[in-house]
């Protein structure tokens, strides 16, 4: 009689959060950015993705300003680790804007 057994480790797949969200460097939950110049304007929105699961997982984000989506470039975070997203957002007229991200679907 011939025998054979396995191990098998039941992992947790990647998790992917929202670690952070900056606009122009500031730390950023809800945000009063000045126009530097006047309006319209251009400001810089960097999320900084957390991963902690137990694999890495890839995705393209998305960030939508009021109702425009925009997506971004794939990122990758590997297992227990951070990685970044910039998005650019040009031509912001005076007022309040709604700024949401998502990671979409994560593989």
């Amino acid at each position: 009689m011939v025998n054979q057994c396995i191990t098998v480790n039941m992992q947790q797949p990647a998790t992917i959060t929202i670690q952070s969200i900056t606009v122009n460097g500031a730390p950023c939950g809800s945000c009063n950015v000045t126009c530097p110049t006047g309006c319209p304007s251009d400001i810089s929105v960097v999320v900084t993705w957390a991963n902690s699961g137990d694999f890495s997982g890839t995705f393209t984000p998305t960030i939508t300003v009021d109702t425009a989506p925009t997506t971004g470039t794939s990122v990758t975070v590997l297992a227990g680790g951070t990685n970044t997203s910039t998005f650019s957002v040009t031509g912001l007229a005076r007022g309040s804007h709604n700024i949401c991200v998502d990671s979409g679907t994560i593989t």
